[in-house]
């Protein structure tokens, strides 16, 4: 539990201060194992938990281990790699930076998907409000001014889906949608399969594809551009314990397919995976015959990301037109409804 909580303390921000501190002070002749002791005892003088992690991680260099090796248990697996080519080509301050480049990657695209995420669900919690307030309290006040078995045309229609959203059945379909949400939801890093690969092109599995693809490719650019063998970094992306079964497939048909083709650019082309985009991937097909393809490679990363964000963002948008036509549609019938019951009311009392 205390590892666990450490880990938490040790998020983005932290990492992010560190990497920057390790490389700052190592580019000015200060030893490795200094900077630790005076990260640890700058975090000890505060009395914060990281200076426990830190603690530990010096005596892990104590006892003759490197950098990367001593961080292993704290920090995700890409930038352990990362750490270990720093290591071995003499480059660690690179590679720190390096780092850093890779966990701001990681919280533009979260923070584009959260953007465009958030004014969809927002909309559907209010789709659902609206028409649980409309079933469950205007109707039945409506009803106890007028008979709502005499009501004809719109008025009837209100009623009668009121009446269905408010009985037993209608808080089965509920249950049944919610549901069906949260399985497409836990489905996302899990469902693997052919059946799966068409479902990538509809949302939100082709927001998640695009997701994990946008960040997977920058990952691997950059531990190419590190000088780190593609083969490498895919046996170790397989071997990763926090690997999902859906990235995990691909990654493992790419290996499979790199030992005979050789050429990334193509290999993802004649894979047909479309991930994390087919565009994209048509693109590195190009990109692969030209002279130094990794730079080239974390350039056209690095812009997949801006680009990557945008498209997420519009297939939000199919979703938040979706929503904002059902919120439309709910309130013009209950409009058209009320003004029918109305008019009913009027000939009602008329008669009398």
């Amino acid at each position: 539990m205390r590892d666990a909580l450490l880990r938490t303390y040790f998020g983005a921000a932290a990492r992010i201060r560190t990497w920057r501190k390790l490389s700052g002070l190592l580019r000015h002749k200060m030893g490795e194992l200094d900077t630790l002791i005076l990260i640890r005892d700058r975090y000890a003088a505060r009395k914060h938990p990281l200076a426990r992690l830190f603690t530990r991680v010096i005596d892990e260099i104590n006892r003759g281990r490197s950098l990367d090796a001593a961080f292993y248990p704290w920090i995700p697996q890409e930038e352990t790699m990362l750490l270990r080519g720093g290591v071995q080509g003499n480059r660690l301050p690179e590679a720190l930076l390096d780092c850093v480049s890779l966990i701001q990657a990681r919280q533009k695209i979260m923070g584009g998907v959260i953007a465009a995420v958030a004014y969809p669900a927002l909309l559907l919690s209010l789709f659902l409000v609206l028409l649980l307030t409309v079933a469950l309290y205007v109707v039945p006040e409506l009803a106890l001014i007028s008979d709502p078995e005499r009501w004809t045309g719109p008025a009837a229609v209100l009623y009668a889906v009121s009446g269905f959203i408010a009985s037993f059945a209608g808080a089965v379909l509920f249950l049944l949608v919610f549901c069906a949400v949260l399985a497409a939801l836990l489905s996302l890093p899990y469902w693997t399969g052919p059946l799966r690969a068409r479902f990538d092109n509809a949302p939100p599995w082709s927001i998640y594809r695009l997701l994990v693809g946008s960040v997977w490719l920058f990952t691997v650019a950059t531990l190419l551009r590190a000088n780190i063998q593609l083969e490498s970094i895919l046996t170790d992306m397989l071997a990763a314990d926090n690997a999902r079964p859906w990235l995990k497939e691909r990654i493992g048909r790419i290996k499979e397919g790199y030992k005979s083709e050789g050429n990334f650019g193509k290999l993802l082309l004649s894979l047909k995976l479309n991930f994390p985009d087919a565009e994209l991937v048509e693109d590195l097909a190009i990109y692969a015959r030209m002279p130094d393809f990794h730079a080239t490679m974390y350039a056209v990363a690095k812009e997949w990301l801006d680009e990557g964000v945008e498209r997420i963002g519009a297939q939000a948008k199919i979703l938040n037109t979706g929503l904002l036509v059902g919120i439309m549609a709910v309130l013009c019938g209950l409009g058209v409804a009320i003004g029918s019951m109305q008019q009913q009311l009027t000939n009602s009392m008329g008669g009398l």
